[in-house]
C-alpha cells in the first residue's frame, strides 16, 4: 500500500537546503502525507479485510479495538 502511494506522488528534486524555499516545503508535506498513510494504515487494512469479508466477526472486534487505541469510542461501538 505504501510502495504503491510513494510511485504515485511525484519527486521533487531538491535545490538547497534552504527551509523556505518551495522545494521544502514540498518535502515537508510528501512526509507528512507519508506519515497520515502509515499512521492509518492498521485500519485502511483491516477496511480492505472486511471488504473481502463482511461477515468476519473477528474482523469487527479488531476494527473496534483499533478504533479504541485511536481514541475514537463512538466509531469503536459503531464497529460493533
Amino acid at each position: 500500500l505504501g510502495d504503491a502511494y510513494a510511485k504515485s506522488r511525484p519527486i521533487v528534486p531538491v535545490g538547497d537546503d534552504d527551509e523556505d524555499s518551495p522545494a521544502s516545503a514540498n518535502i515537508e508535506l510528501a512526509l507528512a502525507r507519508a506519515e497520515n498513510l502509515t499512521s492509518r494504515r492498521p485500519i485502511l487494512l483491516n477496511r480492505v479485510l472486511l471488504r473481502q469479508n463482511p461477515h468476519n466477526v473477528g474482523e469487527w472486534t479488531k476494527r473496534s479495538t483499533l478504533y479504541l487505541k485511536l481514541g475514537q469510542t463512538r466509531q469503536a461501538v459503531g464497529a460493533l
